[in-house]
């Protein structure tokens, strides 16, 4: 334990230490796609899934406020998802007007909306636990000794490592428009947000460029290096993979 590190951080890397990221990745691969195929209906098993999850969050011992944090991140893009469900045309025996609107609500549109909000919450929850506990590149490794597509494991790679280069970009072009003109009126700052959204683009197909032609000038060839060791699969391991999937099938099928 590092000196500077805090108590809290130093249980998540310790409990990172004793747990294979090959197992977290295949619990939550596995979690994900059991939630996301169970019909809304049938509630009483997404309270059983939300007990699972959070079983492991206080066995991970991660920070409430860290998740809250990315899940507010991700709400703008689940209340998106969520609401273009309402353009559905619904049926006209059950369809409700939205008081002061023309949207015409029914009750399997309600049902669909719950099912997307509850699945999204539930998958964000559970992709957020092992980015808190690895550190990236090992998560990448782990999805590289598990097989995983080569271009599926490098789209990752890079969309995780250029989300900071876009979001420096960002706040570069922030500072100069703040620097060169105050804030005006509504109309004209969401003008000029809708320009920098362009500029960005371009700047970020451009930036994109000359980093391939960077990395291909070292020697690139399509795969990814990573000098991050990983441990034998033990036994111990795959008996906590089969736990954990015997209990999603339980859920699944009680």
């Amino acid at each position: 334990m590092s000196p500077c590190d805090h108590p809290e951080q130093a249980t998540r890397r310790a409990l990172a230490r004793r747990v294979d990221p090959r197992v977290a990745v295949v619990c939550v691969l596995a979690f994900v796609t059991v939630q996301a195929a169970t019909p809304i209906e049938e509630w009483p098993r997404f309270v059983a899934y939300a007990g699972l999850l959070l079983i492991a969050v206080i066995a991970s011992r991660v920070s409430l406020v860290w998740l809250l944090k990315r899940l507010a991140l991700a709400l703008p893009f689940v209340i998106a998802v969520a609401m273009s469900t309402l353009l559905v045309r619904p049926s006209a025996d059950s369809a409700v007007r939205l008081p002061g609107t023309d949207l015409m609500v029914s009750g399997p549109l309600l049902i669909l909306l719950a099912s997307v909000a509850a699945k999204a919450t539930l998958s964000i929850v559970a992709l957020s636990l092992p980015v808190a506990l690895w550190d990236f590149p090992v998560l990448v490794r782990a999805l590289q000794a598990l097989r995983i597509p080569r271009l599926f494991v490098m789209l990752i790679a890079f969309m995780w490592r250029y989300v900071y280069v876009l979001g420096d970009e960002a706040r570069r072009m922030v500072q100069a428009r703040d620097a060169r003109s105050p804030r005006g009126r509504l109309v004209r700052r969401v003008l000029v947000v809708g320009s920098m959204a362009g500029s960005l683009f371009v700047r970020g197909y451009e930036r994109a460029e000359r980093v391939g032609q960077a990395m291909v000038a070292r020697g690139y060839d399509g795969r990814l290096r990573l000098l991050v060791p990983l441990r034998r699969f033990r036994a111990a391991d795959a008996a906590a993979v089969l736990v954990v999937a015997g209990a999603l099938c339980a859920m699944r099928l009680a």
